[in-house]
């Protein structure tokens, strides 16, 4: 017989993360790291269009709106970033399930379901600040007195500052993808100039 006591007295709950850890309140479970970008691509309809769309197509796609949503944020129109963030974390998804689904260039698969989780992140602190925004606006109009216009104000210019920290942390994952699919079409290219 074990000396081993098999009478287990107190349990342990363990939990994912911690606050601030995985999808805010809201959002189904759309993936982690080990998920291979396609639960993801399955929480995104993908358009009639672009059902046939390759990963390139993709990535393009969210290339594009990485870049409008960069520009709304600046601009401060913090719903429309919001729109576009999501939107490019949409086709860094179904970018993620293609290249899943080909086995093909496995970095590039992990840079774009990065790429989905940084979109998607600096999407939701878009539209926290578009809130707080709008609600500093609406006190405003109302007439709020200075004591309140000025937490309001507070609190509207830190949601913008981590909408636009959350909004670089996705631009530079959007440069790695850049860098490594140039990279890769150099490689590419390199051998096709030497056979000819």
């Amino acid at each position: 017989m074990s000396d081993y006591d098999s009478q287990i007295e107190e349990w342990l709950v363990l939990a994912k993360g911690g606050p601030g850890s995985g999808e805010h309140e809201g959002h189904p479970f759309r993936g982690n790291g080990t998920t291979g970008g396609v639960p993801q691509s399955r929480s995104h309809d993908n358009p009639e269009g672009e059902k046939s769309w390759s990963h390139g197509q993709h990535l393009d796609a969210a290339s594009s709106h990485m870049a409008a949503a960069q520009a709304a944020l600046m601009r401060g129109s913090h719903g429309v970033a919001m729109r576009h963030f999501n939107t490019a974390a949409r086709h860094y998804a179904w970018a993620a399930a293609r290249l899943n689904t080909n086995g093909a260039d496995p970095m590039l698969h992990q840079t774009a379901k990065t790429g989905y989780a940084a979109a998607h992140h600096a999407g939701d602190a878009a539209e926290i600040a578009n809130k707080d925004v709008r609600a500093y606006a609406s006190a405003l109009r109302s007439g709020a007195d200075a004591h309140t216009l000025s937490l309001l104000a507070m609190k509207a210019q830190a949601s913008h500052s981590e909408a636009v920290k959350a909004a670089t942390t996705a631009m530079n994952n959007e440069s790695e993808i850049g860098a490594h699919r140039m990279s890769a079409a150099i490689s590419g290219a390199i051998p096709q100039a030497e056979s000819a």
